[in-house]
């Protein structure tokens, strides 16, 4: 039985999801503080990214379909750390 190239791709991505996850946990865990909120939100957009490319199959889809979750992602994100930073 031999395993797909894409599917161990997709494992490693879920392996690295799940990291990134773990890795929020440990820095909500300390004190907060402004710049823990913006990796917190950083590395939710790196998951979001992911999640985008590899699970919803924006790698396969038409460029314009990825440009626009770019976009979308960075809007929300820019709309949401700057409050945060600017304190």
């Amino acid at each position: 039985m031999t395993i797909s190239r894409e599917r161990i791709i997709i494992t490693l991505i879920w392996v690295l999801l799940v990291a990134a996850t773990i890795s929020s946990n440990r820095i909500s865990v300390g004190a907060l503080s402004n710049l823990s909120g913006a990796i917190i939100l950083g590395i939710a957009a790196i998951k979001i990214m992911l999640i985008f490319y590899y699970f919803m199959e924006l790698n396969h889809a038409p460029k314009k379909f990825l440009l626009i979750a770019i976009a979308w992602l960075s809007i929300v994100c820019a709309m949401v750390i700057a409050p945060i930073l600017a304190i």
